[in-house]
């Protein structure tokens, strides 16, 4: 089984549920709900219609709510605008245009400045500021491409704040939705990540990491959130994009150190916008990223607007696979709690003796968490008491979302309920051992202090 996990946006491109449930079955184990695009209605539709297409496949999905933060987008245009270097391009205080990009956002006139270097759809356009007045900017284009209505515009040292008003509109709507993950867009300080998880209850908080002040302050951020995302198109706007990779696969260490998921994203795939197979150069930068340490990876307009959605998601899950054959398994990491303790000791039984899976039980999750920490060769098949911590687990590298019991009633009885499960799915064989783990009193959370060993047929 695929440990590395496939986090795809949707959009126009997969906003049917015929599309959808094809996502599933391809392998999307988290669906992305990108707040900046959209009405409460359409959202709801792709909610909806993630949870019918889970139930349909058998496979538990998380929904990921993205907010959208302060970030400036242009707005829409009649048609693609297509920019080629050299040639100069007007930029309007607009909310919609044909032949000249529309920005309906008076801050952007106020603050930019005659030499500045402007970053479009994730810095893969760039213009240079010739001009400035009240309402129109006269730009050369530096690097061009074909620009499409809403994509970001940015330059560097553009004051944006971590959550705005129409963030925590949005977050209310999510939670009311009971969506099991929540981004947060602009994050500078811990003090950012620490005021959404007040607000977010149990939802686990994503702190993205895309601005100067964020890799400045990457440590304390890693530990505030329940996870990170290193968002590589507005992070190469901010800092000098030979950095990014470096900076990638520090976030990526912290976050596998201190036991919490890192998502890569942006541009992973991306020339499967247009064409149906990635560049070679894309396939090594997935691969590169599974080797890294991600627990998951993220496609965007691949599977938002792209011409190939589902393909997406199939070439992505072959990559990871293929990478994961020569990956580094059962990594020593400190020790600092029983419940780490417990978790690294049934990974490195469950090595030793070659059980086929860890059958973790947990109440709010961090069991199985911990587990992946040290990066297991077994599978990590995950029993929790409610489906919205069993379905949170399928963001994280190789947790695998079995079942979820009741908390409280005959230990005994429940792990031979959760194996049988297991057996049923084909997730172990009847001749196989497997590691369990659970906390005494059962059904508590911080609990964690039990490991058994057993063989599936004495039990099933």
């Amino acid at each position: 089984m695929r440990k590395t996990k496939i986090v795809a946006t949707l959009g126009p491109s997969s906003e049917s549920y015929e599309v959808i449930e094809k996502l599933v079955q391809a392998g999307m184990d988290v669906a992305r709900i990108n707040m900046a695009f959209g009405s409460r209605r359409y959202h709801s539709k792709l909610i909806e219609a993630v949870r019918e297409a889970s139930e349909e496949v058998r496979r538990n999905v998380a929904i990921l709510g993205d907010l959208s933060g302060a970030k400036l987008r242009i707005g829409e245009l009649k048609k693609p605008l297509t920019l080629h270097r050299g040639e100069s391009v007007v930029i309007v205080k607009s909310e919609s245009g044909e032949d000249a990009i529309p920005v309906p956002h008076s801050e952007f006139f106020e603050r930019v400045k005659a030499g500045e270097i402007i970053h479009l759809a994730d810095g893969s356009i760039k213009l240079r500021v010739i001009e400035v007045e009240k309402s129109k900017v006269v730009a050369e284009v530096i690097e061009g491409g074909v620009l499409t209505s809403y994509k970001g515009i940015s330059f560097p040292g553009l004051c944006r704040v971590g959550l705005t008003k129409k963030d925590i509109r949005d977050l209310e709507f999510l939670l009311g939705k009971e969506v099991e993950l929540i981004a947060l867009s602009f994050v500078t300080s811990k003090e950012d990540v620490l005021k959404l998880k007040e607000l977010a209850e149990e939802t686990a908080v994503i702190a993205k990491i895309e601005r100067r002040e964020a890799v400045e302050n990457l440590g304390e951020i890693v530990k505030a959130s329940d996870g990170i995302m290193i968002a590589r198109g507005d992070l190469g706007v901010e800092v000098s994009i030979e950095e990014v990779p470096v900076i990638q696969k520090r976030a990526i260490k912290l976050a596998n150190e201190e036991g919490k998921f890192a998502i890569t994203a942006t541009q992973m795939l991306k020339s499967m916008v247009v064409q149906k197979e990635p560049t070679r150069a894309e396939v090594t930068d997935v691969a590169n990223a599974v080797l890294d340490g991600s627990d998951a990876l993220m496609l965007s307009e691949e599977t938002a607007s792209g011409n190939y959605p589902v393909e997406a998601v199939k070439i992505m899950d072959r990559i990871i696979r293929r990478a994961e054959s020569i990956y580094h398994y059962l990594q020593e990491r400190s020790v600092r709690s029983v419940t780490e303790a417990i978790a690294y000791s049934a990974a490195r039984i469950s090595e030793e003796l070659k059980a086929e899976a860890i059958v973790v039980f947990t109440r709010t999750g961090s069991s199985a968490i911990q587990i992946s920490r040290f990066r297991p060769r077994a599978k990590i098949l995950v029993v929790a008491h409610d489906k919205r911590t069993l379905r949170k687990s399928s963001i994280v590298w190789g947790c695998h979302p079995l079942c979820s019991v009741p908390p409280k009633g005959n230990v005994d009885e429940l792990i031979s309920e959760a194996i049988s499960t297991a057996v049923e799915r084909k997730l172990v064989k009847k001749d196989s051992l497997v590691v369990v783990t659970s906390g005494m009193p059962f059904g508590e959370p911080g609990t964690t202090n039990t490991i058994k060993v057993l063989r599936v047929d004495d039990v099933v």
